[in-house]
């Protein structure tokens, strides 16, 4: 399975504290990341662009849901080409074998394989599409600057993390 590497920004909402929540859930589509209050999901690319990774020795791919541990994002973090000299070196593979999660990694000079044993994870947040109602979904778009302007409010209006409520109008 072909993920990107800005995945991994995802595991700023891992809750380090709950082992099932402590891990970022990857499939085909997408890459999940929640802590019990906040879901971030963000869309895997095309797998039809692993044909295009360089041959690593060893490699292989799954299609089954891994799930990815701190430990594990912080070393494909280590590792992953600072510069591409090819835009498809932006992503890594992860494949398996029968008791572990191999992700596989080049810069075409080096190739580099980690390891991570396969975590027992039954209660990981199943069917969140359902979390969606189809009548609440509408999407907002925000700059940069202006999100920081609103968490600028929020942190200042809010009480002991207690957050604030925001009602978004279409118009």
């Amino acid at each position: 399975m072909l993920v990107n590497k800005k995945a991994l920004v995802l595991k700023e909402v891992i809750d380090k504290e709950h082992s099932t929540l402590s891990h970022l859930k990857v499939t085909n589509k997408e890459v999940i990341a929640t802590n019990g209050k906040i879901l971030l999901q963000l869309k895997n690319p095309s797998q039809e662009l692993l044909q295009d990774f360089p041959q690593v020795e060893g490699l292989n791919s799954t299609e089954n849901e891994t799930y990815l541990n701190e430990e594990t994002i912080s070393k494909i973090e280590k590792n992953l080409p600072k510069r591409a000299s090819l835009p498809i070196l932006e992503n890594f593979v992860i494949g398996e074998d029968k008791e572990k999660i191999l992700i596989f990694l080049t810069d075409l000079e080096n190739d580099i394989k980690i390891t991570q044993r396969k975590p027992e994870i039954v209660d990981y947040p199943k069917n969140i599409e359902q979390l969606y109602p189809e009548e609440s979904k509408f999407k907002v778009t925000l700059s940069i600057s202006l999100l920081k302007q609103l968490v600028k409010v929020i942190e200042k209006l809010s009480k002991n993390e207690e957050g604030i409520t925001l009602s978004l109008i279409h118009i």
